[in-house]
């Protein structure tokens, strides 16, 4: 068992927890020095993920949730994604950066749930022509879609660290 300390944003108390993981994950507090690297689990405000990008000093990045659903609509999508405080639905070009460094966040993916990114259409935040119409992205080739918020897809939240 490896003792692992969840620093919740909008609390100020620090919560021990104790946890089987299958890859060494790091802690995200602010403040410290940690550095972090692509393919790295981190926890932020209280939800695991897989680190996708990292600034050059490595102390700040994206992280992409280990948790995932499939078959919902862009509005189930944002919903689900906003239930972890501070988590939120990609941008189109962040799938891009994601797309970028797959192999490493799949290795951390099927190490830590046994599940990867695959030929999946995933939704973005963004919503380019009106309210019915959105923005979804096939991450393996980098494509967009407009498509209807009404059709459905997966979805991966992301946050910043």
């Amino acid at each position: 068992m490896k003792k692992i300390i969840l620093l919740f944003a909008a609390l100020t108390t620090i919560a021990t927890v104790s946890a089987e993981v299958s890859t060494p994950e790091l802690d995200f507090n602010a403040g410290t020095s940690e550095t972090y690297e692509v393919g790295d689990i981190i926890t932020v405000n209280g939800q695991r993920g897989v680190v996708f990008v990292v600034t050059s000093d490595g102390m700040h990045g994206m992280v992409l949730s280990l948790d995932s659903c499939y078959e919902v609509t862009w509005y189930e999508a944002t919903e689900w994604a906003g239930s972890y405080p501070g988590w939120r639905l990609p941008s189109f070009e962040e799938l891009g950066r994601l797309r970028e460094v797959l192999e490493e966040v799949n290795t951390a993916l099927i190490i830590n749930t046994g599940k990867f990114i695959g030929d999946v259409i995933y939704w973005t935040y963004e919503f380019p022509d009106s309210y019915e119409w959105t923005n979804a992205c096939r991450v393996l080739t980098h494509g967009g879609i407009g498509t209807s918020a009404n059709n459905h897809f997966a979805v991966r939240a992301v946050s910043a660290f």
